[in-house]
């Protein structure tokens, strides 16, 4: 497996994540906006070279959250 930061090649992958999850406001809008405010807290797994999960995590000036953990059968 391979964790690496998410690139706008991924958001379809991580909106199509969230709506399996029945996460309706997880859009492609959301995870487009979670990348362009902190790209470097945006992931994606990969095994084989194929997306399998996604994590999302925000700073905020000297806190930070953790979200929007995903990981595909």
């Amino acid at each position: 497996m391979t964790i690496r930061t998410m690139r706008d090649a991924d958001l379809d992958f991580a909106a199509e994540s969230a709506a399996l999850e029945n996460w309706p406001s997880e859009t492609r809008e959301a995870f487009e906006n979670f990348l362009g405010y902190d790209p470097a807290g945006c992931f994606v797994a990969e095994i084989d070279g194929r997306p399998a999960g996604i994590c999302v995590a925000t700073a905020y000036r000297r806190s930070g959250f953790v979200g929007e953990i995903i990981v595909r059968k």
